[in-house]
């Protein structure tokens, strides 16, 4: 995701465009193209005595995004965790 986008406009008129303002809802189609775009669906599958199936969501990003993690975490009433490493964030 990136920070600004600078798209010139006729004369000295610059538009700037940035991730790092906060939406301050989320609607299901944005969340749907989003969730495209960065998300991830895994399903891990182990058998020891019995079958383990353990499917998962994770969507990974900067952690200076780390408020758009909290907005779907808040959009689906509470479910998941955010983790912080590094420079990195996620919610599973």
């Amino acid at each position: 995701m990136c920070t600004n986008i600078f798209i010139p406009q006729k004369g000295n008129n610059i538009k700037r465009y940035s991730s790092t303002k906060s939406p301050s809802s989320l609607n299901p189609n944005w969340i749907s193209g989003f969730t495209d775009a960065e998300g991830c669906f895994t399903i891990g599958i182990q058998k020891k005595t019995n079958w383990k199936v353990q499917p998962t969501f994770k969507i990974e990003l900067h952690s200076k995004d780390i408020y758009l993690l909290k907005l779907f975490q808040k959009y689906f009433n509470n479910i998941g965790k955010i983790n912080q490493q590094g420079n990195k964030a996620y919610i599973v």
